[in-house]
C-alpha cells in the first residue's frame, strides 16, 4: 500500500509514517506501507508540485501531518482538489494529523476538508476528536441525504418487474 505524507515538520512526519505502520501491523496486513513524504512548502513550486501530485495519485492514503492547525492555503487547497480529481485509487483515504486546534483558521480548514472530501466521495480521518457542531452536523444531513437517495433508487429497481426472456 501506498502513502504520501504532506509535512510541515519533519519530526511530526516521522509520526505519522509510524502511526501508518503501527496501523497496518494492529490490522494484520502482511503488506509494508510505500511512504513517499513532501514537505508542504515544496508545493509552492510548480516542478515539485507536480511531482508530489504524480506521487500522491497512486497513493491510498494521503496524510497532512502539519505541526499547528492546518491552514488550506490557496495554494495548498488547489492542491489538494487536483490530487483529489486526478487520484488513481478512487477509496483513498485523506488524513489530518496536527498538534493544535485552537483557531478560527483550524475550523475553516476542517470544514473546507469536509467539503472537499464530500465532493470528491473520499473518506476523511483525522485525529481531531471535538469536530464543530456546524460542520459534524453538515456531514450527517448529507449521510441522510445519500441514504434516502439510495433507498429510493433500490426501492424502484425492487419494484420493477422481471422480464421473461424466450430462449430459441
Amino acid at each position: 500500500m501506498k502513502a504520501v505524507i504532506l509535512y510541515d515538520d519533519s519530526a511530526l512526519a516521522s509520526r505519522a509514517a509510524a502511526i501508518l505502520r503501527r496501523a497496518a501491523h494492529n490490522a494484520g496486513v502482511g503488506r509494508l506501507w510505500m511512504i513517499r513524504p513532501w514537505r508542504v512548502d515544496l508545493l509552492i513550486v510548480p516542478p515539485s508540485a507536480d511531482r508530489a501530485l504524480r506521487d500522491a495519485t497512486g497513493a491510498h492514503v494521503l496524510l497532512v501531518a502539519m505541526r499547528g492547525p492546518v491552514d488550506l492555503t490557496p495554494w495548498l487547497f488547489e492542491w489538494l482538489e487536483t490530487w483529489a480529481e486526478r487520484r488513481k485509487i478512487q477509496d483513498a483515504v485523506l488524513g489530518v494529523l496536527n498538534d493544535r486546534k485552537d483557531d478560527d483558521r483550524a475550523a475553516n480548514a476542517a470544514l473546507n476538508l469536509r467539503e472537499l472530501v464530500e465532493r470528491h466521495s473520499l473518506t476523511l480521518i483525522s485525529d481531531d476528536t471535538n469536530p464543530s457542531e456546524q460542520a459534524s452536523g453538515a456531514f450527517v444531513h448529507s449521510l441522510e441525504e445519500r441514504e434516502q437517495t439510495q433507498t429510493s433508487t433500490l426501492r424502484r429497481i425492487m419494484d420493477e418487474q422481471l422480464c421473461d426472456f424466450k430462449w430459441g
